[in-house]
């Protein structure tokens, strides 16, 4: 940000796995630079908005015009108009554009003499002048989270974008896991940091300070650890609904005090591992789920012997369930065996099952 803020754009990807700490690191980043004098847009992607052109980058327009869910069409143009005179642009070259990117309708855009590969090109050249132009008049950080659930028009704004941006105070900040690859090439202004599982001393750590207590108990202590496989987000929930349940409390020490046989995991947690599991085909779905029936680890030739699908099918369903990082594979086939990725993958999957 410091460099951005001389003139030398900048962008910065943070890279982790659901639960580590992307979200956690650009909230404190905000508040860091909370009392700047700098413009702050984010954009998200979403499961769903793959086949949606442009969607992150529309959050970030209707950031920076300060559009508003139940804006009429005429005060969208308003404000559009409004902010584009602050920021000194031709309003004619650009307005139908903007209008048409934030689905306003008689935005003009059927009028514009071009073809559609031409208005395609001049849609990208305005969503880059734009931000261009914001950032002369003071430093601009734009953030884009989720990045593989990016759709394809979007990858491209941002190639474009990223491109544009190495003379201007503009500092693009994306945030995604690890199965994105993007294809914008090496840039010397783009720098990247993989946020790591926590280690069991620094789960612990979280552990004490989440319960305000070094005094745990150690089968508590390994409970926590397993569960929740140094992933921060699991961990915090996880402990939390220890504690909501009444499932753990202050004596000399922290211990358990109920049976956790029945502990139903925090729904929190089962919501973003079952977004993740509702994506995939039916077929690897119902090997996922048969796996959990099994238990954390199985073999090839047990699922083979449960699942009513041919051996290539199977395959492909298994390589798919490994491609989404759901389950890891040990061994060479024919001798291999699957693991879930995590405990609690296993078990939310297992009673996803039991709820249906």
């Amino acid at each position: 940000f410091e460099r951005t803020k001389q003139g030398q754009g900048q962008a910065f990807s943070i890279i982790s796995e659901a639960g580590v700490g992307k979200s956690r690191l650009l909230y404190e980043f905000r508040k860091a630079v909370s009392s700047e004098d700098v413009t702050f847009l984010e954009g998200k992607c979403l499961s769903y908005s793959k086949g949606v052109a442009y969607h992150p980058i529309i959050d970030l327009y209707k950031s920076n015009f300060d559009i508003r869910e139940n804006d009429s069409d005429f005060h969208i143009k308003e404000k559009v108009r409004a902010g584009l005179k602050q920021l000194e642009v031709d309003e004619a070259s650009v307005l139908p554009y903007l209008l048409e990117l934030v689905s306003v309708k008689d935005s003009g855009f059927d009028q514009i003499p071009l073809s559609p590969e031409g208005k395609k090109s001049r849609m990208i050249e305005t969503m880059i002048r734009i931000p261009l132009k914001g950032s002369e008049i003071r430093p601009l950080i734009m953030v884009i989270e989720d990045l593989h659930w990016m759709d394809r028009s979007s990858d491209n704004v941002l190639k474009y974008m990223l491109e544009s941006i190495s003379g201007a105070r503009i500092l693009l900040i994306f945030a995604y896991r690890p199965e994105f690859v993007h294809t914008w090439g090496g840039k010397s202004y783009h720098s990247q940091v993989t946020l790591n599982r926590l280690s069991n001393r620094e789960s612990l750590s979280m552990l004490y300070n989440i319960l305000d207590s070094g005094q745990v108990e150690r089968n508590l202590e390994e409970l926590v650890l397993a569960k929740t496989e140094g992933i921060p987000f699991y961990l915090e929930e996880f402990v939390t609904s220890l504690r909501e349940l009444n499932i753990i409390e202050k004596r000399e020490n922290y211990c358990l005090i109920k049976d956790i046989e029945d502990l139903a995991i925090p729904s929190s947690i089962q919501d973003v591992i079952m977004a993740k599991v509702d994506g995939l085909p039916d077929d690897a779905r119902e090997v996922l789920q048969t796996g959990s029936v099994i238990e954390r680890e199985f073999n090839l030739d047990l699922i083979k012997e449960v699942m009513d699908q041919a051996e290539n099918e199977l395959l492909s369903s298994l390589s798919l369930l490994k491609d989404s990082e759901l389950i890891y594979e040990r061994g060479i086939y024919p001798d291999t065996t699957y693991i879930f990725k995590h405990a609690l993958t296993r078990e939310v999957v297992y009673d996803s099952i039991l709820s249906n």
